[in-house]
């Protein structure tokens, strides 16, 4: 179990990270931590963005689809955040096709360590899903398949790899300014909400948590 607080240790390095999905909600807000946390930051966008301009930010711009644009973004990086999303895309399937690019090339900078977010319905394979998970993404299939399929994709290609990954499950996200929650591995409910903000901080308190390294557990508000 994991929550918001993080040790000293975190303010012992210079590092560098990269943020895929930096101009996004939850994006914005993982630069603005990790800026915080006296982090270098490489913030890759699409098109437009609004993020404020810092000595330690670079900003990158690109398309995470093509591999020239990704291997820039991570030259330099110690650590990888993901805040990539399908909705409002053509395709649908930003996650998935970002990692295709993003773990082969992390493999050959030598990056090893990469933090993604998806939804909370989302399952690795072979996983048992409960009772209300099933009704969940019966539902989820019915009004956003490609959005679920992308995210379970992008968690296989993940999985299947020799990155020391993990991925948030989050249920549906508000932009309350709550930031206490837990980490853990119980399932969640589909009524539940959290706020982007919790979701943040949970992603990069999890640069300095070892315990879920190739697992994907999920955050609760509490």
């Amino acid at each position: 179990m994991s929550n918001q607080n993080t040790n000293s240790k975190e303010l012992e390095d210079t590092k560098t990270a990269t943020v895929f999905g930096a101009n996004g909600k939850v994006g914005q807000l993982i630069v603005s931590e990790l800026l915080k946390r006296k982090y270098h930051v490489r913030a890759f966008v699409y098109k437009k963005h609004t993020l404020v301009s810092n000595k330690r930010l670079k900003i990158i711009h690109g398309d995470v689809r093509n591999i020239n644009n990704v291997n820039e973004a991570l030259r330099g990086s110690n650590i990888v955040f993901s805040a990539l999303g399908s909705w409002g895309t053509k395709n649908k399937d930003i996650l998935s096709f970002g990692m295709k690019n993003i773990i082969p090339t992390m493999q050959k900078q030598n990056i090893k360590r990469i933090i993604s977010v998806t939804g909370a319905d989302a399952l690795l394979l072979q996983e048992t899903q409960t009772f209300l998970q099933k009704m969940s993404r019966s539902i989820l299939r019915l009004l956003a398949q490609k959005i679920l399929d992308d995210g379970e994709k992008h968690l296989e290609l993940l999985s299947g790899s020799l990155l020391e990954w993990t991925v948030l499950r989050s249920p549906i996200m508000n932009s309350r300014k709550k930031e206490t929650f837990v980490v853990d591995s119980r399932p969640c409910k589909p009524w539940e909400t959290v706020s982007r903000k919790s979701v943040a901080l949970a992603m990069v308190s999890q640069a300095y948590e070892k315990s879920f390294i190739g697992q994907a557990p999920f955050i609760h508000k509490t």
